[in-house]
């Protein structure tokens, strides 16, 4: 069934399952150093493999070339297999052919022996009869005027991507030709050239807004609507994970192929429509927001991830919050995904989404998953909660309780500038607060230091540096029921952990305490002599 199903072409690299477990690894890494671990390992596993080729079948070959791809995607030089993929390119399976052709497209430099040799592998599968090429090379015929502007559109995006030359500088023709390219797809109806609107949507996007006439985007406004609209079976969800999958059949592997390529439109669309901002349909951005909802509950991770990401963009438009505010659940539990990649996007769209409205929800969580994230994750959760806080809270005093809980659930992920805002912020340094609530705020600040030195038996540097500056400039605001020797005890108890640096904070904590209430003289002076005698 396997042979059957490869000369087809229906073996995609999705249901290679060594390439999946190494796609997964290079996703769990939490680390740049972890990540070129995995990936230095599984090259030299492969350079093992391809040093023995004769014990290599054309899957095997195909399967490590599609692994050297990922890796050059992901940025790492590939300096062999090149020979492995120009084989693939005469091979006589499809998917091997498949393989061949993008590896070496990708792979190779200027090297005559392989290029030689790739011109003979495409010379004779344009004279063979194999079926699959006589329909390809039919089609091509057949779609000549439409196929010399796809490949206008994409050589039009390749220079707009370069950035030497703006859509702006252009002759204004080029954008009238990518419009018709756009209508006439849309007046086809089925658009059997699905390619072509995946390559004009991505050049439209170049061109400002303010370029488009009334009817120029009455039309692209339909064209969006009709897209997203089109009801299609292959946005229903695929097997639960755990389940074995059926045996891939050419109907399945149709179905997944226009799945596919269904779901670049879709995303081109909507990167298009969020391109437009305030001249698209409101209709269209609802109806995009409701599809994006349904690919947060897809089983593949890329959907999962791609509807992320692109729902993040779309909450840049303040208008559309009313439509993705009923997915913030949703969004909240894919906080909880193994996959990093998601979990980030996950936070950069709850960011997004986050106003007055519905700030404490959002930081709530966010802060009950600081602490069990991962560590490279968790830097930035604590820089995007601090910023929420800052921006969203009635009133500082939920600032400076934001902050202490991130020293109290990940310390080490709370860098200098945190602590140094909130110092900033209570000293007084914000322009509109009155003096009551800046004492107030000075008060509160106090005594959320002097309790989390006091309840905390070994207080992270980072805690003990902010908490000493609080107690040292406001000390002397905490209420009456909190003795003097109380105050100077919750820092000399925790002298001897801090760094140099902090033990300079704290030194000048007990000096200023001090000069607060003469009764701390004795328990000063003796504090100071044993520094000396040390």
């Amino acid at each position: 069934m396997r042979g059957a199903q490869e000369t087809l072409g229906f073996d995609s690299p999705s249901y290679m399952k060594g390439l999946q477990v190494f796609i997964a690894d290079i996703r769990n890494c939490q680390t740049k150093e972890q990540e070129q671990q995995r990936v230095e390992k599984e090259l030299s596993k492969i350079r093992l493999k391809f040093a023995n080729p004769k014990s290599l079948s054309g899957y095997d070959k195909k399967k490590y070339v599609w692994k050297l791809l990922y890796a050059y995607m992901l940025g790492y030089e590939i300096d062999f297999g090149h020979f492995q993929a120009v084989e693939l390119c005469s091979a006589s399976k499809f998917s091997e052919k498949t393989a061949g052709y993008l590896a070496t497209s990708l792979l190779l430099a200027d090297n005559n022996d392989m290029v030689r040799m790739i011109v003979n592998s495409v010379k004779t599968d344009m004279a063979s009869g194999n079926e699959v090429w006589q329909k390809k090379l039919a089609t091509m015929f057949l779609e000549r005027d439409i196929g010399l502007l796809t490949s206008a559109s994409g050589f039009m995006l390749g220079i707009l991507e370069m950035g030497k030359f703006p859509a702006a500088t252009l002759d204004p023709r080029t954008l009238g030709i990518t419009a018709y390219l756009r209508h006439g797809c849309r007046e086809v109806g089925s658009c059997a050239m699905a390619a072509d609107q995946a390559a004009a949507d991505p050049v439209l996007q170049f061109f400002p807004v303010v370029m488009f006439d009334a009817e120029l985007l009455h039309r692209l406004n339909v064209m969006l609507q009709t897209i997203l609209a089109k009801p299609s079976s292959q946005r229903s969800p695929a097997p639960p994970p755990g389940e074995p999958r059926p045996q891939l059949t050419e109907v399945d592997a149709e179905r997944q192929n226009r799945s596919n390529a269904e779901h670049a439109i879709l995303f081109e669309a909507m990167n298009l429509m969020i391109h437009l901002e305030d001249t698209a349909d409101p209709e269209t951005m609802r109806t995009a927001a409701g599809l994006l909802g349904i690919f947060l509950s897809s089983t593949d991770p890329n959907i999962r991830y791609l509807g992320l990401e692109t729902m993040a963009r779309l909450a840049t438009n303040l208008s559309t919050h009313e439509y993705l505010d009923r997915y913030k659940n949703q969004i909240l539990d894919k906080m909880h995904e193994t996959d990093i990649s998601i979990r980030r996007q996950a936070l950069n769209l709850l960011y997004a989404l986050c106003r007055p409205e519905n700030w404490q929800q959002i930081v709530d969580e966010l802060l009950e998953i600081l602490g069990a994230s991962d560590t490279l994750l968790q830097e930035e959760l604590v820089l995007k909660i601090a910023i929420l806080a800052e921006k969203n809270a009635p009133n500082f005093g939920w600032y400076v309780d934001v902050v202490f809980k991130m020293l109290e659930s990940a310390p080490d992920a709370v860098a200098d500038d945190v602590w140094y805002r909130v110092v900033q912020v209570v000293t007084g340094f914000e322009d509109g607060l009155a003096e009551s609530e800046k004492h107030g705020l000075q008060r509160h600040a106090a005594s959320k230091a002097y309790q989390n030195l006091t309840s905390q038996r070994a207080p992270h540097d980072t805690l003990l540096r902010l908490g000493a500056y609080l107690m040292g400039e406001f000390g002397h605001l905490l209420p009456q029921s909190v003795m003097p020797r109380a105050k100077f005890e919750a820092l000399h108890r925790h002298f001897q952990r801090g760094s140099q640096q902090t033990k300079a904070i704290v030194l000048l904590a007990c000096v200023k305490l001090l000069n607060a209430n003469d009764a701390l003289k004795g328990d000063v002076v003796s504090f100071l002599k044993e520094i000396q005698d040390a």
